[in-house]
């Protein structure tokens, strides 16, 4: 008897489940009608949304444009490149003019032969180059420095 009434019992639980979960089911499927009210409020709400959007965008937009510009006219003015290219030549300049006093007075110095030869090949003065390579190598032809640099004057 109690199997029979817990069945019982058991099955009216489970049909009130079922009802209820097909009213959940119904209600959700009908279509929700809006008044024309509640229409121009949503499409208020929707257009303030929008405004908002549109209004962020100009203001991230004309940002990226302005820092785009600036990042260009500090890429063309500074000239970073040359300017470090002078200093070099400048320093350049004031080494040879070193080397050159230095080895009137010890003129028997390999080292500073060969750092005047390579000064000048930088600086582009290749018969000054050659000059002062072939004193280096008069001084010392088996040298392996003045043996690199012979390749680079195809000697």
């Amino acid at each position: 008897m109690r199997k029979a009434s817990n069945n019982k019992l058991s099955n009216t639980l489970i049909r009130s489940k079922k009802m209820k979960l097909e009213s959940v089911f119904k209600v959700s499927q009908k279509k929700t009608k809006l008044s024309k009210k509640q229409k121009g409020n949503t499409i208020q709400f929707l257009s303030k949304k929008l405004t908002r959007i549109y209004i962020y965008l100009i203001c991230f937009t004309s940002i990226a444009i302005v820092l785009s510009f600036f990042n260009i006219y500090l890429f063309l003015t500074t000239n970073s490149f040359v300017q470090q290219k002078s200093t070099v030549t400048v320093t350049n300049k004031n080494l040879i003019i070193y080397w050159n006093y230095f080895l009137s007075k010890n003129n028997q110095y390999l080292p500073g032969w060969i750092e005047l030869s390579k000064l000048e090949l930088e600086n582009g003065n290749y018969t000054k180059a050659l000059e002062a390579y072939k004193k280096a190598k008069l001084i010392d032809p088996n040298s392996n420095v003045v043996k690199e640099l012979s390749t680079k004057f195809g000697d």
